[in-house]
């Protein structure tokens, strides 16, 4: 998965300006360097208001119902977190909270990449 550059960032989104490339490649930088969940939110906020996202979402996955887009229960296991764009193969930033990564990918290429374990299919 791709490195978030301030280039990569003016690439794939057309209206960010060269100053909001560099808020969110800062931003990416604080996800990976927070110490706890709700820092990780807090950027990841900050990073839809820049990207003009439609909010943040988050993965789960359960034994035996896959991965979902909602957690249901403390047991179900955080996979990543994204700014939703719109459609699921559009750009955008992800964290993914297994290899704690942050990455310019779409969520739909994310699952593909997961592991036959959190696929199911």
């Amino acid at each position: 998965m791709p490195r978030i550059t301030r280039n990569s960032l003016l690439q794939d989104f057309r209206d960010l300006d060269e100053d909001d490339a560099s808020s969110v490649v800062r931003a990416a930088k604080a996800i990976r360097d927070a110490r706890n969940m709700r820092e990780v939110e807090r950027q990841m906020d900050k990073i839809d208001r820049l990207i003009g996202g439609h909010g943040v979402e988050a993965l789960y996955f359960k034994e035996g119902l896959g991965i979902r887009g909602f957690a249901s229960e403390m047991e179900d296991e955080l996979l990543a977190v994204f700014v939703n764009t719109g459609d699921l193969y559009n750009p955008t930033v992800l964290w993914d909270a297994k290899k704690d990564t942050v990455t310019l990918t779409s969520w739909g290429d994310f699952t593909e990449r997961l592991p036959r374990k959190y696929r199911g299919w």
